[in-house]
């Protein structure tokens, strides 16, 4: 707005600041993404010579994302200054425009005395398409270096298998032993060498001394296209890791994976028996997302940790299966101390339609809870009960009066279904439809259930 563009003046000044001209820069970029005039002023701040303001100018320009800028652009690729070449060559990678003079200017840049300028030429290229021999070697060579980051780790993942030449310099980097190195390569590595060759050092350094290494080994198994039986075993025990990096990131991958191995499975539910609460939470949710071992989930719901009821209930109402054991559990899940554990259950009880019903007396009970958000729950399941009796006919003609808007919109929706009190429940859903928090909401239920034509204009 009007403000940002008066602030542009001072955020320039700043650029020369050695504390502010990142965040300077930033702002810049941001503003000159909207306002071309601001890009103007950048490409005339580009040009000065000031010490430390060029490279923060050069930087926002990439921001700006303007490919008018591509010839101050190129032109600053030929600085003195290493920074500024640097910024130059990622403010092209910014901007993402694949022409021949960039790629040319880029490609000699791979040859920059500093061996910042040169890997960022090599990053800025990969993410352009190329896949030459001269850039592996660059990355090749940052990789040896030691001045690979994240950004190098980008490149190798786009490129993929076809920066199979990079490898050696990966593996040299991993058995460097410096940890930093170990972290940036190993993921990498799962991205462009074989299964055969990558595995063996994944599983390796699962077992690290360095907990930041172990976690970037747990991360890399989940870039395996198919993760191997020895890997998964692994992670397993690493969910016992005393680090929650490794933790975390075991558990993520085990999440995706779903591992049906009845040997992990039976480690599995015997971590939900755990004396430790976080140990049971893990398993849990990990067994929640296999989907098969369901007698654990509905055991969960007794425990005394309530973020392990609650990841029960939600797998257990994401489930659906139609039975008696499993409306009894979600009927539970209504009564329980924990607002979030009730809201899952009454959600779970809508999901399992008219075989709910048997659980009507406790949805109605939830009408009246303090949480909102039960309620809302509550209300809308017992349109997907199909019972329209007089007393849940009575109690949800009631809670059209809810204090909640969402509550009340979830009554008005089953009474429709129900073809019970449609008139109130049609002057509900028209009230909801001016409501700035559920008129979506409300527009969605007048067209999904065929309303319109009962809608006043």
């Amino acid at each position: 707005g009007s403000e940002a563009l008066a602030a542009v003046p001072a955020l320039i000044g700043l650029l020369a600041d050695e504390r502010l001209g990142v965040d300077a820069a930033f702002s810049l970029g941001t503003i000159g993404g909207e306002a071309p005039a601001v890009v103007d002023e950048l490409i005339e701040a580009a040009g000065l010579g000031l010490p430390g303001a060029r490279a923060w100018a050069v930087a926002a320009l990439g921001l700006a994302g303007d490919e008018r800028t591509i010839p101050v652009l190129l032109e600053a690729l030929g600085s003195y200054d290493p920074d500024v070449r640097r910024q130059a060559a990622q403010a092209l990678r910014e901007i993402g425009t694949d022409d021949e003079s960039v790629r040319g200017a880029l490609r000699d840049a791979l040859d920059d005395w500093a061996p910042s300028v040169r890997t960022q030429a090599a990053v800025t290229l990969a993410g352009l398409g190329e896949r030459s021999s001269s850039l592996c070697s660059a990355l090749a060579e940052a990789i040896e270096e030691g001045v690979a980051g994240w950004s190098v780790r980008e490149a190798l993942d786009e490129m993929g298998a076809e920066a199979a030449a990079v490898v050696p310099a990966l593996l040299a980097a991993v058995e460097r032993g410096r940890g930093m190195d170990r972290v940036h390569a190993i993921p990498s590595l799962v991205e462009v060498a074989s299964e055969a060759v990558a595995l063996p050092v994944v599983l390796r350094f699962l077992e690290d001394p360095n907990p930041a290494v172990r976690s970037a080994a747990a991360h890399a198994v989940g870039r395996f296209g198919r993760v191997p039986a020895a890997a998964i075993a692994a992670l397993v025990r690493a969910l016992e890791d005393p680090d929650t990096r490794v933790e975390y990131w075991a558990t993520s991958v085990l999440h995706a994976v779903k591992p049906r191995d009845a040997g992990i499975r039976a480690t599995l539910r015997a971590m939900a028996r755990s004396t430790d609460p976080g140990k049971r939470v893990i398993a849990i949710d990990i067994l929640g997302s296999i989907g098969e071992d369901r007698d654990a989930l509905l055991a969960a719901m007794d425990d005394p940790f309530e973020r392990v009821r609650f990841d029960a209930a939600y797998w257990i109402a994401d489930l659906r299966e139609r039975s008696e054991r499993w409306v009894d559990a979600l009927r539970r899940a209504l009564a329980d101390s924990s607002a979030r554990v009730r809201r899952e259950g009454a959600w779970g009880l809508s999901e399992l339609g008219t075989d709910s019903a048997p659980a009507i007396p406790s949805l109605l009970e939830a009408l009246r809870d303090d949480d909102r958000a039960v309620r809302n729950n509550a209300a809308y399941a017992l349109g997907d009960t199909g019972c329209a009796s007089e007393s849940v006919v009575r109690a949800l003609v009631r809670t059209l009066s809810d204090a909640d808007g969402g509550a009340a919109l979830s009554a008005a929706r089953s009474l429709w279904v129900l073809e019970a009190e449609r008139e109130a429940a049609c002057a509900r859903i028209v009230q909801s439809l001016r409501d700035d928090r559920y008129g979506e909401a409300a527009l969605r239920y007048v067209r999904e259930l065929g309303i319109d034509s009962s809608v006043p204009r």
